[in-house]
């Protein structure tokens, strides 16, 4: 599989292209080669529909696998964070989850009344917390 650098698709992401005619890495992702060729051939999905989510099948296996170029990829932050969301499922208090990580409890509250948006590095440290926060606590825990 190859990961051209001079063609990127909409999203902005390098594509990827299987190295010969076949169905590429989907060919070793257990019933999904299957499925996209069956789609292409009959299900009335248009050819340029079909190969866009063949191609971005492919760049999620090569993505997954460490094959593609990780620096052609970039992190999305989504502009609003739902902090309370967030403190809600892991069940803390907003003392406890403003001390365990790092943040005053004013701005944790500002955050979950609307006053204030977290800024940039803010919500991409709410999203890891959001996503693993037993590695953040560990690594909290080091530092």
């Amino acid at each position: 599989m190859t990961v051209r650098s001079d063609a990127y698709g909409s999203s902005g992401r390098a594509l990827v292209e299987p190295e010969d005619d076949s169905e590429g890495a989907l060919a070793s992702v257990p019933g999904v080669a299957a499925r996209v060729s069956k789609s292409e051939k009959g299900a009335g999905m248009s050819g340029t529909v079909a190969e866009s989510i063949r191609r971005g099948l492919e760049e999620a296996v090569a993505y997954a696998r460490g094959e593609a170029d990780e620096g052609r990829y970039r992190v999305h932050v989504p502009k609003r964070i739902d902090v309370r969301a967030i403190r809600a499922r892991l069940g803390m208090t907003q003392e406890a989850f403003a001390l365990t990580f790092g943040f005053s409890v004013n701005t944790l509250r500002h955050w979950e009344q609307g006053k204030r948006q977290p800024e940039g590095p803010a919500r991409a440290y709410l999203l890891v917390i959001e996503r693993d926060p037993e590695a953040v606590r560990r690594a909290l825990r080091a530092a």
